[in-house]
């Protein structure tokens, strides 16, 4: 085996890699400085889960549904990876949400670095470049990276697959370990080891092994993510008894994810554009555009390896649309197919034809060189108008719960100063802690309409309080129906929304003015 020397790892292109990653590094930090970073309802799962394994070693959420009899849950909505990657630093101190950042930017620091040098194997390093690029000025993977998601993580260990996949197809293993992290990071991540699997199957250069060998590999392959996902299904079902992660059931309406689909689609391939009259027609010439570009990329080296990636990218693109229908379908029928779901397959879209237009450049003349290059600056130039305008607002107000109307609202304020006085009842739980650090519980959803008796009896016998922000969630069961329920008074009241007491003559701590913007956990 040769040494491994300096020499070896610090050649210019790793050195490149390195630089884009820096640059990926202190981008993410730029953009999620204060009022940043966003606060997706999601977050408070993370974050939440990361705090209670510090300090409990158990992994729990800090809501519960109203008729829990704790303020908190198991975490079983999401898998558990980025909850323990984020306890990492705060194991060591950090605030969980300054945590959080600093594990968005080294992932957005890695997956920077694997696709430049990945691409710069399949295509060159000029085309390396191009890629992380194209990435960093793609208008949803610029959201995801500015609020506290698991997609930066879950996408550099995308990255981390290609790689393995394609450097190291004679240890299926590799590979399938980074897919099985994947998976627990978001359960769309499944598509990962299933693409693995195929790829050890059939996709390496050397197919004339026995059907056997490639069942071996196969199998090791997807070993990793069976073992994985195997332990967190029976630990989910030991805390949550016998409830399952999700309800499997056939959901309906799939024509509209569809639609929703091909609008984000037709957004990323025409940004700008797509929005002016005749837009869908300008989106599906750009993607017929796209498909006829791998079609001649793959053609324009005949037996090259370019032909070889665009298999691959079509293999991981089909696994990751397959599982996310059938997950829309089958599991959960509020998935939306918008930019942060579809963003794996944006990135993988882009990957294929940064090696198609690469493997173009190469073959065809001026004219074919001067259309790319026409086409890559109409669709940066579209994508970076959107970020700025996102970024924009972001850096003002605030992105989703950390936008300056939740920040300082009198309702927080009233929660910060009641001091536990009250149990709180409320239609946005993740708002409540992430601003005041209280744990809070749901208030009964629609499809719970015929337990509102039992939601009465429950918040006047806890001396409860319903904080109901004008917001509303989409299954929210109307104010006038918990009114009617628990026999409540109207203690305050304002544009942002309305708290509500039991009828009595208990004490209430009442606010008087917005106060500052409250310190997030």
């Amino acid at each position: 085996m040769p040494r491994l020397t300096a020499s070896r790892w610090w050649t210019p292109r790793a050195l490149a890699a390195c630089a884009l990653g820096i640059g990926a590094f202190a981008l993410v930090l730029a953009v999620t400085d204060p009022p940043g970073p966003g606060f997706d309802p999601d977050a408070m799962s993370y974050l939440g889960a990361a705090e209670s394994l510090v300090r409990d070693g158990t992994l729990r959420v800090p809501s519960a549904g109203w008729d829990d009899p704790d303020s908190t849950t198991a975490l079983e909505h999401f898998p558990p990876l980025y909850s323990v990657v984020i306890a990492a630093p705060v194991r060591l101190g950090m605030d969980p949400v300054q945590g959080a950042r600093l594990v968005i930017a080294l992932s957005a620091f890695a997956t920077a670095v694997l696709v430049m040098l990945l691409m710069s194997d399949v295509a060159g390093p000029p085309a390396g470049a191009l890629a992380v690029i194209a990435l960093a000025v793609t208008p949803p993977a610029i959201d995801a990276h500015v609020s506290i998601l698991s997609e930066p993580l879950f996408l550099a260990l995308m990255a981390a697959t290609l790689m393995l996949m394609w450097r190291r197809a004679r240890q299926p293993w590799m590979a399938g370990s980074a897919a099985a992290a994947a998976t627990l990071v978001r359960y769309a991540g499944a598509s990962l080891p299933a693409a693995c699997v195929a790829w050890a199957f059939g996709g390496r250069r050397d197919t004339s092994a026995g059907w056997r060998a490639r069942l071996v590999r196969a199998v090791v392959a997807g070993a990793p993510a069976a073992i994985g996902m195997g332990a967190w299904v029976l630990v989910s079902r030991r805390a949550r008894g016998a409830e399952g992660i999700r309800d499997v059931a056939i959901y309906s309406d799939l024509g509209r994810s569809f639609g929703q689909g091909a609008r984000t689609i037709g957004a990323w391939a025409v940004p700008r554009l797509f929005d002016l009259p005749g837009g869908w027609v300008a989106a599906a010439l750009a993607v017929a555009l796209l498909a006829l570009t791998w079609i001649a990329g793959a053609r324009a080296i005949a037996g090259g390896q370019t032909g070889r990636w665009l298999g691959c990218c079509a293999l991981v693109a089909g696994s990751y649309a397959a599982v996310l229908v059938a997950s829309r379908a089958l599991a959960d029928p509020a998935i939306p197919f918008d930019g942060r779901i579809l963003l794996p397959l944006l990135l993988l879209g882009e990957l294929a034809t940064v090696a198609a237009a690469a493997a173009l450049w190469r073959t065809r003349g001026l004219a074919t060189r001067l259309t790319i290059v026409a086409a890559a600056a109409a669709w940066c130039w579209g994508s970076l108008s959107i970020d700025r305008e996102n970024l924009e607002y972001a850096r003002q107000e605030g992105s989703d719960f950390a936008g300056w109307s939740w920040r300082n609202s009198a309702l927080m304020e009233w929660t910060r100063a009641d001091r536990g006085a009250h149990t709180i009842y409320t239609n946005w739980p993740s708002a409540v802690w992430f601003h005041t650090g209280r744990n809070a519980r749901e208030v009964p959803q629609r499809y719970e309409a015929r337990s509102l008796p039992e939601f009465g009896a429950r918040i006047r016998g806890a001396r409860g309080a319903v904080v109901m922000f004008n917001a509303l969630a989409a299954d929210a069961l109307p104010l006038d129906a918990l009114v009617r329920a628990g026999a409540l008074r109207q203690i305050y009241s304002d544009s942002s929304g309305s708290i509500w007491v039991p009828a009595g003559p208990a004490p209430i701590v009442r606010s008087k003015s917005p106060g500052p913007a409250a310190r997030t956990p």
